[in-house]
């Protein structure tokens, strides 16, 4: 860890709740592109302690990167949703760093198949990566603006 790299986010109740309510906008529009038409009346609940563990204080992490791996991992791999919960991930990944001031330098198709952090997310879901693969992935091709 270099003394450049961002500090990990940690935030209040209320600002908790706000990015619970993000993933779930983030995992509406990643459906908007296609996905099942599948409805669970849980969906979404999984959400929130993946949310908390993240981001509320007492959890520590070196730096924002094994933050948001540490967020990507268990939002990916708990199937919170019925569908789209790897879309979903990315979209939550990019928009907390996008947040933080860091931009990643990768390829961001809206094609899933095209996509380059979509691709790690499915790495760590068949278990092909791991998290401190995925943080070194966002530090390496972070970019702060």
């Amino acid at each position: 860890m270099s003394s450049e790299d961002p500090c990990p986010i940690y935030v209040d109740e209320a600002s908790l709740d706000s990015i619970v309510e993000e993933i779930r906008g983030a995992h509406a529009a990643a459906l908007e592109s296609g996905g099942l038409p599948l409805d669970r009346e849980m969906d979404g609940q999984a959400v929130s302690p993946v949310v908390y563990a993240a981001f509320a204080s007492g959890r520590e992490f070196p730096t924002i990167y094994e933050q948001i791996a540490f967020f990507a991992v268990h939002l990916s791999t708990r199937h919170a949703f019925a569908d789209g919960n790897k879309r979903t991930t990315v979209r939550a990944s990019l928009g907390l760093l996008k947040t933080s001031g860091i931009d990643l330098d990768i390829d961001d198709s809206a094609d899933p198949m095209n996509n380059e952090l979509y691709k790690m997310i499915e790495a760590v879901v068949c278990e092909r990566m791991d998290y401190d693969q995925l943080a070194g992935f966002f530090r390496e091709h972070a970019r702060k603006r």
